[in-house]
């Protein structure tokens, strides 16, 4: 059985939306969510971002299924293998949305 991770970016990241201090391995875990952001929003590109599930103590190493809610727009990402799952909220407008031709406010 995998893990279910529901992710708000925003909890990690400063106001002027730099990254919070974290420990080593919150900091781990904050880059594999803006890694799977990252990997979202380059619509055109494929998924080349591998699972970091553990079971077994042995690394499950698949590469990840990752797209979009439909209704709440947050990324998906599904380790087809392990199952090991989860959802980002909040990462519109970060340095990680591939998707944003400008920045935030300006139209």
């Amino acid at each position: 059985m995998g893990n279910y991770w529901s992710v708000d970016l925003r909890h990690d990241l400063l106001p002027d939306r730099r990254p919070a201090p974290l420990t080593p391995r919150g900091q781990r875990l904050f880059d594999y969510w803006t890694q799977s952001v990252s990997q979202a929003t380059r619509y055109d590109d494929p998924t080349t971002l591998r699972c970091r599930h553990r079971p077994g103590r042995r690394p499950c190493g698949t590469l990840l299924t990752i797209g979009f809610d439909i209704d709440a727009f947050d990324v998906l990402w599904l380790c087809p293998r392990c199952d090991d799952r989860g959802r980002i909220s909040g990462w519109e407008g970060t340095f990680w949305d591939n998707g944003s031709t400008e920045p935030e406010g300006f139209s």
